[in-house]
């Protein structure tokens, strides 16, 4: 499976419920975590 490399800037809020997340759910990188949150979403359907 390719990779592709995504960038996302955050205000401070959100940056800093996202690392307490991190720390609360034993995450050692913020791209597992996001990785773990698409697949969740993945799992919806989505509108068409």
């Amino acid at each position: 499976m390719r990779t592709v490399r995504k960038t996302m800037t955050l205000t401070d809020e959100p940056n800093q419920r996202i690392e307490a997340h991190l720390k609360a759910e034993h995450y050692s990188r913020g791209s597992k975590h996001t990785r773990d949150l698409i697949r969740r979403g993945a799992s919806r359907t989505l509108p068409e």
